[in-house]
């Protein structure tokens, strides 16, 4: 598990520049990350969370979402486990004028330094797909949250609908790909030196996960339509595949069947029950 650990940690090494630009840039995937965060900051602001709350974004990446929080009012713990990443933390920090406000801290989801029920709010987007031990990472968000707080988390979905159109990543068709992948490393024609671990599950099962550690949805959404591919080939260029992901989004958001639990993106806030 370490050993997958330090290839994600490398991983988001290599990609800071990625990760600091992606929220201003106007392609597919900014468009869906943009609207991760901005759904996420609209569910904290309805709240209504006193002044004085404490907040941790966990996996905070180049501080996007902390320094908006800040800018909200609130003071954040930005955390994260690779140090370029808190450096271009603290850059916007004080670029955005809430240096005082911001605190990026190095540290681990899976042992994380504080006292139980430290936060009235823990934040984790794009978190859980990239730890080694979901289980305990959330055991240790919900150990720092208030009895009766809340959490913003999001989970890759596997069951995307780009991935259902395209034979090489649909997920029904996992099993055939992983025997074809084992003979292949058996037989020496493929390595598995490098390959990064991204943890996938669909929202069903990414429901139970959070229903098993007795946690309450307050409210859920899917964001995120697209790229589409064939073979791995696109199939729409970027002007159409993001009018296409704005018009499958549109309808994900009325609940329309199928694509309600379809998005790439599965955004969750849910309340820790109270305990006595």
């Amino acid at each position: 598990m370490e050993q997958a650990q330090q290839l994600v940690d490398r991983y988001f090494e290599s990609t800071v520049g990625y990760w600091d630009d992606v929220y201003r840039e106007r392609d597919l995937a900014a468009t869906v990350y943009q609207r991760r965060k901005e759904d996420t900051l609209k569910w904290m602001a309805n709240l209504h969370l006193p002044d004085d709350s404490r907040i941790i974004d966990i996996g905070c990446g180049t501080g996007t979402t902390a320094v908006a929080i800040a800018r909200m009012g609130f003071s954040v713990c930005a955390l994260d486990r690779v140090p370029a990443m808190l450096d271009q933390t603290r850059r916007h920090a004080q670029q955005g004028g809430v240096a005082g406000q911001v605190t990026p801290t190095l540290g681990d989801v899976s042992a994380l330094k504080f006292d139980d029920g430290s936060f009235d709010l823990t934040i984790a987007l794009g978190l859980l797909p990239w730890v080694s031990n979901p289980v305990r990472a959330l055991g240790e968000m919900l150990r720092v949250t208030k009895s009766g707080g809340h959490l913003i988390l999001s989970s890759d979905n596997s069951y995307r609908l780009n991935y259902l159109f395209d034979p090489i990543e649909n997920p029904i068709l996992a099993p055939v790909r992983k025997r074809v992948v084992e003979s292949l490393r058996r037989a020496g024609l493929m390595r598995a030196d490098g390959i990064v671990p991204v943890r996938m599950q669909s929202v069903s099962q990414f429901r139970r996960f959070l229903h098993a550690h007795n946690l309450q949805v307050v409210k859920e959404t899917t964001i995120g339509f697209g790229p589409f591919t064939f073979l791995r080939q696109s199939i729409f260029p970027g002007g159409s595949a993001i009018r296409l992901h704005n018009k499958l989004q549109s309808l994900a958001d009325s609940k329309f069947p199928l694509l309600s639990a379809t998005g790439a993106h599965h955004l969750v806030l849910v309340r820790r029950r109270f305990t006595s």
